[in-house]
């Protein structure tokens, strides 16, 4: 049997709403053996309207990876794709690809809302630091004056943000922080990713610091801070806490077994102990 009659064969099967799971898993391994060949007849099958043969064929798909990826794309791409094929599509996508591809990225900039909406959770679901001036680009004005409105869009964008972008965002703050009812959504999505977020190091955490102390700076100087950077100051300390936490856990982990230092260095002595300390020498000396 040529392999073209035995993958449209294997097709067949997963159209048989009647077969078995086993059935079903066996005939799925043989077209993932198959491979490349098999990825054009199981892409045109996202296009059937009975669900289940689509969730089988993107399965299929999933477990194929790469080769599959430009077909998965298009359809998560396609405004004629269902909502739920394509969150079912977003999900295979996300176990395949370790960077989001460049079609993905363009969606952002989509007419329609679920194509927008699709592409920002994928992205942020797939996490990469190459997507983020990609992202950071949904809470400014295009050069028309218009802004990116759709709220599960912001939200996802915020959120990935907070997880992938760490204190890089901080520059942005203004931006991601003023974009009216919508943004008090999306800026609860940022804090609250940026606190999960484990910091690289204590560098992450000084420039942490500086944030809050910049946001701050009126009340330093005695005059009347904006009420929004009052209230984003304190949400990042929040985050400060947090990250100051996990660094320490962090540190006390990886120095766990380790001999404890010398007496000298556990608690060293005050500046008035060492200072009778050099009075007695001067006396000696006298």
């Amino acid at each position: 049997m040529n392999q073209k009659r035995r993958i449209r064969n294997l097709i067949r099967k997963l159209h048989d709403v009647q077969e078995t799971e086993l059935n079903i898993s066996s005939c799925i391994s043989e077209l993932v053996a198959i491979g490349e060949p098999a990825v054009p007849y199981l892409a045109s099958e996202l296009e059937d309207e009975n669900g289940i043969i689509r969730s089988r064929a993107a399965r299929a798909l999933g477990m194929i990876g790469e080769p599959a990826v430009p077909h998965l794309l298009g359809h998560i791409c396609s405004r004629e794709t269902p909502k739920e094929a394509r969150e079912e599509l977003s999900e295979i996508l996300c176990s395949i690809c370790t960077v989001p591809p460049q079609q993905l990225l363009g969606a952002l900039k989509d007419g329609d809302d679920g194509v927008r909406v699709c592409a920002a959770e994928t992205i942020a679901k797939i996490g990469h630091s190459c997507a983020i001036g990609p992202m950071l680009s949904l809470f400014k004005r295009d050069e028309n004056g218009n802004r990116e409105t759709n709220l599960r869009v912001l939200i996802a964008a915020a959120g990935f943000l907070g997880k992938v972008a760490g204190t890089q965002a901080f520059a942005h703050l203004p931006n991601l922080m003023r974009i009216t009812l919508a943004g008090g959504l999306a800026k609860e999505g940022f804090f609250m990713a940026l606190k999960a977020r484990t910091p690289s190091g204590i560098r992450e955490l000084r420039e942490l610091r500086e944030a809050i102390l910049e946001l701050r700076a009126p009340l330093r100087n005695r005059e009347e801070i904006d009420e929004d950077d009052l209230i984003n100051s304190c949400e990042l300390a929040e985050v400060y806490k947090a990250w100051s936490q996990k660094l320490h856990e962090k540190l006390a982990k990886e120095n766990e077994g380790m001999p404890p230092p010398p007496p000298r260095f556990r608690r060293p002595r005050s500046i008035s102990g060492r200072s009778r300390e050099a009075g007695k020498k001067e006396v000696l000396r006298a």
